[in-house]
């Protein structure tokens, strides 16, 4: 690829699928979904409306959105000590606390080169970059699947609990575990609403993403006469990036938290045709600005959580973008 700075592009979306070499690329964006196959898609946190990107000519438009400030450790805490309120009065048991870690960017934003240097360095994950004139400039890799679609055959996974990377084999601890159980019971639910009776359940798994690793279970169930849609709405949020009960739980973070996610906890997603679809819970993802990044981390927190651990952790996992801004 050309080395390009987003301000002199137009609107535009590449991805990626993990274990793929193949980059999809999209040139023009609305709100309505596309009639012709592949179309990306993506959808803010608390939106009612997705966003659409499919291969027909841009227009022009500035991409770039004022920054978010960054988090401050006193700002996390103050959320933290709110969420701490509602686990002792039982209205939560589980909450997703956000930040927002604001760099600086050297020079002009080497776009394409970094979204290369994505694919090289993230084979396990679905990476994207995309411009829009109202969301702004972002780039990411989310290992988490939301959704998979392969003719009739539906996936959908239950990600939590984090730690670092280890060449020893890895041991979790009783909120880790607890954590991705919680997620688990969601999903069982959720596909209880849908009218899903049978679906196939794998036990609990350790996958590395990045430079952390996380407890998975997979979850497979048939279409059906559903649409993705009708899914889709039922599975997002997730517990894994909003909380229990979910509702509550975003509730509380529109009240408590002081930033706006953008496309953070959103999600994303590449439809190749009727038969075949991947959605992804953007989680790694930072959005670009004139001179600084900021980049989104959150982690899942319960009553028995420590602050100062749930800080570090974010700060851990912010540490994996802010490589991929110095990559050069």
């Amino acid at each position: 690829m050309d080395k390009q700075s987003p301000k002199h592009l137009s609107p535009f979306a590449w991805c990626r699928l993990p274990q793929s070499d193949k980059v999809y690329r999209f040139e023009s964006c609305g709100t309505v979904k596309p009639s012709k196959y592949p179309y990306f898609v993506v959808k803010p946190w608390g939106s009612e409306n997705a966003v659409y990107y499919s291969p027909t000519k841009a227009v022009d438009h500035k991409p770039f959105r004022k920054a978010e400030v960054g988090s401050t450790f006193s700002e996390y805490a103050r959320t933290f000590a709110e969420f701490g309120k509602l686990f002792k009065l039982n209205e939560l048991t589980k909450a997703i606390l956000s930040k927002i870690k604001s760099v600086s960017i050297e020079g002009d934003f080497d776009l394409a080169g970094t979204f290369g240097y994505l694919n090289r360095m993230r084979k396990d994950s679905f990476n994207y970059t995309l411009l829009h004139p109202t969301l702004g400039c972002w780039i990411g890799a989310s290992p988490e699947i939301l959704l998979e679609q392969r003719k009739g055959s539906l996936k959908t996974v239950s990600l939590a609990g984090t730690q670092p990377v280890a060449t020893a084999p890895y041991t979790w601890g009783e909120k880790e575990m607890e954590e991705q159980e919680l997620v688990s019971q969601h999903i069982r639910a959720t596909l209880n609403t849908l009218g899903v009776e049978a679906y196939a359940e794998s036990s609990p798994e350790t996958i590395e993403a990045g430079n952390v690793a996380h407890i998975k279970s997979t979850f497979t169930f048939q279409m059906g006469e559903m649409s993705l849609d009708t899914i889709l709405a039922k599975l997002h949020p997730t517990p894994a990036i909003a909380g229990l009960p979910v509702s509550r739980s975003i509730e509380a973070i529109e009240a408590f938290e002081n930033h706006n996610r953008g496309l953070y906890t959103g999600y994303i997603g590449l439809v190749r045709d009727r038969e075949n679809a991947d959605f992804y819970v953007n989680l790694r993802c930072m959005q670009i600005h004139q001179n600084r990044a900021s980049i989104y981390v959150g982690g899942g927190i319960t009553q028995g959580s420590v602050l100062e651990a749930e800080w570090d952790e974010t700060e851990a996992k912010a540490q994996a973008m802010y490589k991929l801004l110095n990559h050069n």
